[in-house]
């Protein structure tokens, strides 16, 4: 890595929201937002999916005003990307649905919601969990793939460890694997959504919910990060030069 993109990336990192010291209290209410907006649209229907919304938002907006202006672009970028994201994945491909056969308005911002807990908390992670993570993804995905009930594990198990080998963010994938899967079995669990027992169009099977979906947060870090970068370079004040 040149000494200029090195530097911008530690610039970037120690900017990063919710890495403060004093953002404890934040991180338990991003934790409480996202959990309980899934909880209100699986008990009160579709009041209860705007309720969830309106929070989820509410929270969204207010740590984006309290950003630099750099983040702040870069959040609202990866708000889009999300929802693209979700329009393909569950309306055009049908890997998944939700209860109402729509992409919830709180899902995109909750995306990004639950990004920001990578960067946050990965500095406190374990380090033998930084290697645990990975060793026991690859044992269940061997056993889902050998045993047939979710080859689907095996191929995002695949680009987890690309990403793991090439990527710069170990911890913060880790983590995100575990707080992913923590989410969706929660809203699995609770009926929010479901998973198509085969994924169109791979023909995998899968587990409801599949337990390396948080896979796509590794992708979704890479891809913020890079946007992160941008945004810094063309709005943000850079460092000096190594």
């Amino acid at each position: 890595m040149h000494a200029d993109t090195a530097a911008l990336r530690r610039h970037v990192l120690a900017r990063a929201p919710l890495c403060a010291p004093g953002d404890g209290p934040v991180l338990g209410l991003v934790f409480v937002t996202l959990f309980g907006a899934l909880a209100l649209d699986a008990a009160f229907g579709m009041t209860g999916q705007v309720l969830g919304s309106l929070a989820v938002w509410a929270l969204l907006l207010v740590l984006l005003a309290r950003m630099t202006p750099a983040w702040r672009r870069t959040l609202v970028i990866a708000t889009a990307f999300a929802l693209a994201a979700e329009l393909f994945f569950s309306l055009v491909l049908g890997w998944y649905d939700y209860q109402f056969l729509n992409v919830p308005a709180f899902v995109p911002p909750g995306h990004v919601l639950l990004f920001l807990l990578g960067p946050a908390l990965a500095c406190r992670l374990p380090q033998w969990l930084v290697i645990a993570v990975p060793l026991a993804a690859g044992a269940w995905a061997l056993w889902a793939s050998l045993t047939g009930i979710g080859p689907f594990d095996g191929l995002l198990c695949a680009v987890f460890l690309l990403a793991y080998r090439f990527g710069r963010s170990r911890p913060t994938y880790a983590l995100m694997l575990l707080l992913a899967l923590a989410l969706e079995l929660w809203g699995t669990g609770l009926g929010n959504w479901r998973w198509q027992p085969v994924v169109p169009g791979l023909g995998l099977a899968t587990v409801n919910p599949p337990l390396l979906a948080g896979t796509f947060y590794a992708l979704f870090d890479m891809y913020v990060m890079l946007s992160a970068r941008a945004c810094h370079r063309r709005f943000g004040d850079l460092p000096a030069p190594d």
